[in-house]
């Protein structure tokens, strides 16, 4: 029984032996490598020598420093395909990198997808932002203002949206990431992400109160003023229509033989309240719409189109005295 025990173990011992040398080695370096690399001036080579660092010398102990270098030379080359690129691989690369550091290139990365017009990679490396730090108001903008328009029908991405304004507004006014002349304007891209999103959910109520916050802090942005006049115009149209069905039943009920002279009135009384709350409605759409033809912009032209619709539905089809009420709305600056 030894020897055939023995016998065995003789034979594993080549196999495990050739198993060992068979990987590979892991290459050091002395110290020369690295350098050399800190001693380059031309930056596109030393980015190239330290991407070659990286791959040939993972286990050193400059790999955080050569990383940290490298990645940002390409930030500073707007080469924002090698930013993502290096920071995807962040924690293959680099995988002793502590928090801040993460946050750091994970940032870049963040910008660098803005950059591109890469919003799948803008939202991603956002996320990996909050991941280590889940207050980094940057991270929590970036992707209040982004999801909203990328994933407008999908509900988890644009609760998460939500989330990310709502607690992008409560950590604003003490954060010092923005200087206190940038808050404002900042709060107003927070409202009016909360806006676009009650908005793309028809919740016309929400969208008004979160778009009239958002051109109280800014007054200049055409787009929330435009979204606001939208939102007003659906609520007119929905009291414009109730007041129509209570005007109906007004009627209907003073057809019954003997009528109910009490139902008549207060079907009456309900029609003229929906039909006044539909006229205020119609004059704040207005108004709203003529601020954002004011702002110029993108939304210009769809503003001008809808308020001369309303004007001329009003007015009897005529556009007369429109351009003095367009003058008349210009949003303080």
């Amino acid at each position: 029984m030894k020897r055939i025990m023995y016998f065995g173990c003789s034979l594993l011992m080549p196999i495990v032996l050739a198993a060992a040398f068979s990987r590979p080695l892991m290459a050091q370096d002395d110290g020369s490598s690295y350098a050399e690399f800190l001693a380059e001036q031309d930056q596109a080579r030393k980015a190239a020598m330290g991407e070659k660092f990286l791959a040939d010398f993972q286990t050193s102990q400059y790999v955080d420093p050569v990383y940290r270098i490298t990645v940002n030379i390409h930030y500073k080359a707007n080469n924002w395909a090698k930013v993502m690129d290096l920071a995807g691989r962040l924690e293959q690369l680099d995988p002793t990198t502590k928090a801040e550091n993460k946050e750091q290139f994970y940032s870049l990365a963040m910008g660098a997808a803005q950059n591109s017009n890469n919003t799948a990679q803008t939202i991603a490396f956002g996320e990996k932002v909050l991941s280590v730090s889940p207050e980094n108001l940057n991270a929590l903008i970036t992707l209040a203002t982004t999801i909203p328009g990328a994933a407008a029908n999908d509900k988890t991405a644009t609760d998460k949206a939500e989330e990310y304004a709502s607690k992008g507004l409560k950590v604003l006014p003490s954060s010092n990431q923005f200087a206190e002349d940038q808050k404002a304007g900042l709060q107003g891209m927070l409202y009016s992400s909360l806006g676009i999103i009650a908005f793309n959910r028809q919740d016309y109520d929400r969208s008004v109160e979160e778009f009239a916050l958002a051109t109280k802090f800014a007054p200049t942005d055409g787009n929330s003023w435009y979204l606001l006049g939208f939102s007003y115009h659906q609520q007119f149209t929905e009291l414009a229509k109730k007041a129509n069905e209570a005007s109906s039943e007004a009627v209907q009920l003073s057809k019954k033989r003997p009528p109910d002279r009490a139902l008549i009135d207060e079907a009456n009384g309900t029609a003229q309240a929906f039909t006044d709350a539909s006229r205020e409605k119609r004059e704040q759409a207005m108004s709203a719409l003529a601020s954002s033809v004011n702002c110029g912009g993108p939304t210009q032209q769809p503003a001008t189109q809808l308020l001369t619709k309303i004007w001329q539905a009003k007015n009897n089809g005529s556009s007369d005295g429109l351009q003095d009420y367009i003058k008349s709305k210009k949003p303080p600056q």
